[in-house]
């Protein structure tokens, strides 16, 4: 009833009349399914990146680090958009559900580089971004080609839900690697999160100065036994 009151040819025929049409055909489904489909996207979009926001905060835990990796994730979002566009796609079910994908797969790559970012042994934050790179980015790497290597059957496919499965993948897996080890570290150089000691680093800290100052005492003490032996 309520599809036969919004229905165009009903708009001015009085409600209970003998004159009101309704019309139905399997197609419809299809094309309702194309005029809801921009709007659950920008709202699964929304939501999915609020929630790995928010989980991000809560592991990382630092405001700055959160905010840039899901910068680079809405980076990569946007590009994939372009990379549908580019490859002759359009806005379907399987691209829908891979944008989705791509929030959790991207983050992934990028919060690894952060989490080493801040908690590597160093004050600067280039020494960091590069120490971070050595410490983790051959592992995100790694990730990735394992990631690739998962899909590369479908190369092989040919359905277009299987190809367009395909191209997708391998256009996030190229460009969240790109923006973890290339762009990411980048901006970290520059804008990164402060050095973040955590307790262990604290009590070797300790350790060591104890052990300087004792060296040190010990040197200063040397000569003055060397005299009292004279």
């Amino acid at each position: 009833r309520e599809v036969t009151v919004h229905h165009p040819l009903n708009e001015n025929v009085a409600e209970g009349s003998i004159e009101r049409v309704f019309l139905f055909n399997n197609d419809f489904t299809l094309y309702a399914h194309y005029e809801v489909l921009p709007r659950e996207l920008i709202v699964s979009l929304s939501c999915s990146v609020v929630a790995v926001g928010l989980v991000s905060l809560m592991f990382l835990p630092h405001l700055t680090g959160a905010a840039l990796s899901m910068l680079v994730v809405v980076l990569v979002d946007v590009e994939l958009v372009g990379m549908i566009y580019v490859s002759g796609y359009t806005i379907s079910s399987v691209t829908v559900v891979l944008l989705i994908m791509s929030i959790g797969l991207v983050a992934d790559y990028c919060l690894h580089i952060v989490h080493a970012f801040m908690h590597v042994d160093a004050m600067e934050r280039k020494s960091r971004s590069t120490l971070a790179l050595r410490k983790i980015g051959g592992s995100v790497f790694l990730g990735g080609v394992s990631t690739f290597a998962g899909i590369l059957a479908l190369s092989l496919a040919d359905g277009e839900a299987f190809t367009t499965f395909f191209v997708m993948f391998v256009s996030m897996v190229v460009l969240g690697i790109a923006h973890g080890l290339v762009f990411l570290p980048v901006v970290l150089s520059f804008v990164g999160p402060d050095y973040v000691v955590s307790g262990n680093k604290m009590v070797q800290s300790v350790r060591r100065l104890s052990i300087m100052s004792s060296s040190s005492m010990a040197l200063a003490s040397s000569p003055m036994t060397g005299n009292n032996d004279q």
